[in-house]
């Protein structure tokens, strides 16, 4: 789940054959609630923009980890770059 901005809220590992639906509860129970008017979903861009900002990571792009863990720890330090990137 990403903001405005495509700066990374939440990130979770799954299976690939997982459907999105299944995840989706435990995605947005990982987030803050929201207290502004932000008229959610209504540009999909910024979440394919985001997608693609992961991808530039190696590690990230093919999974080359068997362990979920790692994974999700590779995962998590391209979403600081990400937001390190858009403060700096």
């Amino acid at each position: 789940m990403v903001d405005a901005h495509g700066i990374p809220l939440a990130v979770l590992v799954s299976a690939a054959n997982v459907h999105d639906s299944k995840m989706m509860l435990a995605t947005v129970d990982a987030i803050e609630p929201i207290r502004a008017k932000t008229r959610l979903g209504r540009y999909r861009w910024v979440v394919k923009r985001t997608l693609s900002w992961h991808n530039r990571f190696r590690r990230l792009k093919i999974r080359y980890e068997h362990r979920a863990d790692i994974h999700l720890a590779f995962l998590q330090l391209g979403c600081a770059l990400i937001s390190l990137r858009f403060l700096g």
